[in-house]
């Protein structure tokens, strides 16, 4: 998927969800029965549609003037010699169309307030406990704070729209 898609996608979301900030999470590789033993990774719809980016661990923050930061992790030498060379955080983001990245460790660098975030109901246990621990509240209280809006948000209609401007 190019860049310039997963822009106007992300444009056309933050059109139908114009306040707040936007958390996208994709998916971390999920482990069988140890850890070293993972299932073919399969990346969160959401996360995929609005970035394009097909890798383990990788989190989006849409802010509220429409810029966006790709939060990766930061390559480590045993990365390289298990699986080659991979793209840096700063290439993930240029391949879909993003100018901010930042480290993920520790990220957010400000975590949005819980009144004006806007997250998906997470269906993976470790990542309903990553938002529970960003936004301050007990795991269970997550699903409940979900934006609805962003749960409702007619995708055929960000879509839709940006045929409209293409024309």
């Amino acid at each position: 998927m190019d860049a310039a898609t997963t822009t106007l996608r992300r444009e056309a979301l933050r059109g139908l969800l114009p306040e707040g900030a936007i958390l996208l999470l994709g998916n971390g590789q999920a482990s069988r029965n140890y850890e070293d033993n993972a299932y073919p990774f399969r990346q969160d719809s959401h996360f995929l549609y609005f970035t394009g980016l097909a890798r383990p661990d990788l989190a989006l923050l849409l802010h509220p003037d429409g810029t966006g930061t790709l939060y990766a992790p930061a390559a480590h030498p045993d990365d390289v010699v298990w699986s080659g060379p991979q793209p840096s955080a700063a290439d993930l983001a240029a391949q879909s169309g993003l100018a901010r990245h930042a480290p993920s460790t520790g990220w957010p660098p400000t975590s949005p307030p819980a009144g004006r975030s806007t997250t998906c109901r997470p269906y993976r246990a470790a990542n309903r406990l990553l938002l529970a621990d960003l936004l301050g509240v007990a795991p269970a209280a997550v699903a409940a704070g979900a934006s609805r809006a962003l749960v409702r948000a007619p995708w055929w209609r960000c879509a839709r729209s940006r045929r409209r401007r293409d024309r």
